[in-house]
């Protein structure tokens, strides 16, 4: 066992929402909050699943530098409004799996019909089962006289960033204009380290975590989906030698109990005064000091007889610890 010590979390539920929090874990071995703290914002913003609009459908609109009659914003500005769109795709009715096999023609689209003068937002647009818009209230355009213009969307999920030139290539129709996707639904990650000072007078290391999502996602899963796709990556690596398979990392609470036994001194143990002194002249201060002792060794301490040495041992059985190279009973 390599006796790490066991992580505690902390989620900050001041000012929390389903897109923000604060979440400390503590009580990491010193240097892994930054080893975790670099391994998390990495994968978080490159690696975390999201929904993103990967072409567009406008009716006479052949490419995006095209104006486009009626509506005050052309073809570029319209198409750049719409990307800020936060998506949520359920994945029991669409999977990643189902998406990528999909063909083109059958593809399930979200339709904006632009018919009357006034603003348009988000709320305006048509969505197939499954999908779902978070920011209702995106302004998407606004239609200065009356017209008969549909845009269809299409959304796929997927991780990181995708140019139009790649998804241009997927689409293999012209009668699409593909468009960059970001998929990624983290709009902010930082994080900072903080030393501490543990009860066993050693320094340990506090990962605190600010994670700002689009909506689409909350902190906390965003958290547990990049932990999940960290440790599936390393079980790969883990499982290369067999021979440190059973090897556990992090201490057991009896192994914790006992480590903050092992600091406690001679005089906090409620022992004669005669066994305090005895063993304090031959420079045992603390349980740790005691727990070294063989019981040879602790028969050879001076001034201490039968029934001192009955006193420490019975001592050390209720503290469930014992001398070195006896077994507990």
């Amino acid at each position: 066992m390599l006796n790490f010590r066991k992580l505690s979390f902390n989620t900050n539920t001041t000012n929390i929402t389903s897109q923000h929090a604060v979440i400390k874990v503590s009580n990491l071995e010193a240097g892994f909050g930054i080893t975790l703290g670099n391994s998390l914002r990495r994968t978080m913003l490159l690696s975390t699943p999201g929904v993103a609009l990967f072409a567009v459908k406008i009716t006479d609109v052949n490419h995006e530098y095209q104006a486009i009659k009626g509506i005050e914003e052309d073809a570029m500005q319209l198409i750049s409004n719409l990307k800020n769109l936060v998506i949520k795709i359920n994945n029991s009715v669409y999977s990643a799996e189902d998406l990528e096999s999909a063909k083109i023609e059958s593809w399930p689209v979200m339709t904006l019909a632009l018919r009357n003068p006034g603003e348009v937002t988000a709320k305006d647009i048509k969505l197939p089962q499954g999908f779902e818009i978070v920011n209702k209230d995106l302004y998407i355009c606004t239609v200065s006289t009356s017209v008969k213009i549909d845009v269809d969307l299409y959304a796929t999920i997927g991780h990181g960033f995708r140019s139009f030139t790649v998804n241009a290539k997927n689409i293999d129709s012209l009668s699409l204009i593909a468009v960059d996707s970001n998929f990624s639904p983290i709009v902010n990650f930082s994080y900072k380290v903080e030393e501490e000072k543990n009860d066993l007078n050693s320094i340990s290391d506090s990962l605190i975590l600010d994670i700002t999502t689009n909506g689409s996602v909350t902190p906390v899963d965003a958290l547990v989906m990049a932990s999940k796709i960290m440790t599936s990556h390393f079980e790969e690596l883990s499982n290369v030698s067999d021979k440190i398979q059973e090897i556990r990392v992090f201490e057991q609470k009896e192994e914790i109990k006992k480590q903050k036994h092992l600091v406690t001194t001679i005089d906090d143990l409620n022992l004669s005064f005669r066994s305090v002194n005895s063993l304090k002249k031959a420079a045992i201060y603390t349980l740790s000091d005691l727990t070294n002792l063989t019981r040879n060794d602790l028969n050879n301490v001076n001034n201490l007889g039968k029934k001192s040495i009955k006193e420490i041992t019975n001592k050390l059985k209720e503290l469930k610890l014992q001398l070195k190279h006896e077994s507990e009973s």
